[in-house]
């Protein structure tokens, strides 16, 4: 007879577990002909113990109780807990507010019930127009240090040689004549190297061979001149686009502008005392 391998307590064929200690028993393999398939395998036996009846008791799964935190770190979570209250009543943590006139962390925050947003309108500040006044200009010159009062001034274009005069009894010396002009600019092709391998076109801008300014001073009982400056090398001048000069005698005076492709700022000024 077959023996319990635990225990060695000779056991019946066809017991499945010992009645001594109630381990499994392994049942001798049962002899079949080769040509018969051999039989399927017993599925695995789970580990039982007897109860004082002798009967089989099937042992149920042991469930784990995860474990608790240990004090160490409800300690640290209360820390942390603590620490959050305290900025927050000490104001260190900013809230935003969602309603239309709360303070969040980038100041004054307005907010939508729907998703489009809709631009704010800035006011501009209203533009105060200032009364022209009617005093005379009185200004400084740079170069010879004095004061003086602006008594006329042409901004325009001359063309075709077009004259203005402008009278002045000049009883308060000097009578100062500062004018900028800008001529028409012409754009020009020329070409350089001609006849050689290096031959290419040139492209530059100059100022119109028509362009010039002039200002003179005449006598106005003799229509003499006095005084005479202006721009344009067609009529003998320099290419000084902003001059200046004075004429210091008083007296009766025409002051003559004439130009053409050209425009002309000129200002006419005199001394205060």
């Amino acid at each position: 007879m077959p023996f319990c391998g635990e225990c060695g307590e000779e056991y019946e064929p066809g017991d499945r577990f010992c009645a001594r200690c109630g381990e499994p028993l392994r049942t001798p393999p049962l002899s079949f002909s080769p040509g018969d398939a051999p039989p399927p395998s017993p599925p695995p036996l789970e580990k039982v113990s007897l109860s004082q009846s002798g009967r089989p008791t099937i042992r149920s799964p042991v469930t784990r109780v995860p474990a608790l935190p240990g004090p160490a770190v409800l300690a640290v979570f209360c820390i942390v807990i603590v620490l959050i209250a305290a900025a927050y009543f000490a104001g260190l943590i900013p809230v935003i507010s969602g309603s239309s006139s709360g303070s969040g962390l980038f100041g004054h925050a307005e907010t939508t019930s729907g998703t489009t947003l809709l631009p704010t309108q800035t006011t501009l500040p209203a533009t105060t127009t200032l009364p022209v006044t009617t005093a005379p200009l009185v200004t400084q010159g740079a170069r010879y240090e004095e004061n003086y009062e602006q008594v006329h001034s042409v901004n325009r274009t001359f063309i075709y040689g077009e004259k203005i005069e402008f009278p002045y009894l000049l009883t308060r010396p000097p009578l100062y004549v500062k004018f900028n002009v800008t001529p028409v600019m012409v754009n020009r092709t020329k070409i350089a190297d001609a006849g050689l391998s290096t031959e290419h076109e040139v492209y530059a801008v100059y100022p119109s061979t028509n362009a010039y300014f002039q200002v003179r001073v005449l006598s106005a009982p003799s229509r003499n001149e006095v005084e005479r400056h202006g721009f344009g090398t067609n009529k003998g001048y320099n290419a000084i686009t902003r001059q200046e000069f004075m004429v210091r005698t008083a007296g009766d005076y025409i002051i003559e502008m004439s130009g053409s492709d050209v425009t002309v700022e000129v200002i006419i000024l005199i001394g205060t005392s």
